[in-house]
């Protein structure tokens, strides 16, 4: 999965950057045909963000280990964000996907990515997975309720227009003021 450069080299002339986990220099590698800066120590990767998108849809590894790492229950706000080791600026810490589960480092400045190690193999298996159908059909719902009530927001704003900046509550008030008013009359 993980190659040296195609020059031979072992690497390590290739990347500069120190690991933001264990603070070892990083060494050049390629992941399939994306250039990677690989930690010879702890696991972990640096990836641009375009390989990344590329490299996730690939088949996982027939060896992935189903548990997940033993700080997955830790929220994500009680980590302290890693330094890019590309950039040096601060890496946010977010859920791919929102149901993955999986916490990846991203950098907001040169939109690398870091994945310690078996992100990579959790990723692909989690793109790779048959989804239920009973979970599709709840996200089309859930969806299609998303829909309806930008919709109705969006009526609601269209016909504050049309009837003079009143809301619906408004003028159905208006509208029962109007009536008591003609049924006392007569």
């Amino acid at each position: 999965m993980i190659s040296s450069p195609p020059d031979g080299s072992n690497g390590s002339e290739k990347a500069s950057s120190l690991c933001p986990r264990c603070h070892v220099h990083l060494k050049g590698h390629f992941l399939e045909d994306a250039p990677v800066e690989f930690c010879p120590k702890c696991g972990g990767m640096w990836i641009s963000r375009e390989d990344f998108t590329r490299s996730i849809k690939r088949t996982p590894p027939p060896d992935l280990p189903e548990e997940e790492p033993p700080d997955a229950e830790k929220p994500i706000w009680a980590e302290s964000p890693l330094a890019c080791p590309r950039c040096g600026g601060n890496m946010a810490k977010a859920v791919y996907d929102y149901s993955s589960g999986i916490k990846v480092d991203r950098c907001d400045r040169c939109r690398g990515i870091w994945l310690d190690r078996g992100e990579l193999g959790r990723l692909r298996a989690y793109t790779q997975r048959k989804i239920p159908e009973e979970q599709l059909l709840m996200a089309r719902l859930q969806a299609e309720t998303v829909k309806r009530r930008l919709e109705a927001k969006y009526f609601a704003q269209e016909s504050r227009s049309w009837w003079g900046g009143l809301s619906l509550r408004a003028l159905v008030e208006r509208l029962r003021d109007l009536i008591g008013l003609q049924s006392r009359g007569r």
